[in-house]
């Protein structure tokens, strides 16, 4: 018998931010020695135009209750092309992810499942 599971969303999102950042920190070591001390310079700067670009859509947000979407964020700031930018910057990221992770996962089921169906395998890359 299946057992009842009880969550809530809350526990759903904290999970799973807890894995993505958690991948994020263990990558950090490796992208640091590769890339000294520029890297943790490109790191903090994107850091702080992240920070003020939250504190950005905030106040933006908290001026104008209607504010639902990025959306309508592109369209107060620019009118119908900041609308019309944020649309295709939407479109184009989850596009390009869904690509990323077919290009990676066909890699990576081409380097476990190689030997198996025949085709010549690669050196693992990370």
């Amino acid at each position: 018998q299946d057992a009842i599971r009880n969550t809530s969303f809350g526990k759903a999102v904290y999970s799973i931010l807890c894995a993505m950042i958690g991948a994020g920190i263990l990558g950090l070591p490796g992208t640091l020695a590769a890339t000294n001390l520029y890297g943790l310079l490109v790191m903090a700067a994107m850091g702080a135009v992240l920070h003020y670009s939250g504190q950005c859509m905030t106040v933006c947000a908290l001026e104008d209750p209607e504010l639902i979407t990025f959306r309508d964020l592109g369209e107060k700031a620019f009118g119908w092309w900041g609308q019309m930018i944020v649309l295709v910057l939407q479109a184009t990221s989850c596009i390009g992810t869904s690509i990323l992770f077919l290009v990676l996962a066909s890699d990576n089921m081409q380097l476990l499942l190689g030997d198996y169906l025949g085709f010549e395998t690669k050196t693992a890359y990370l």
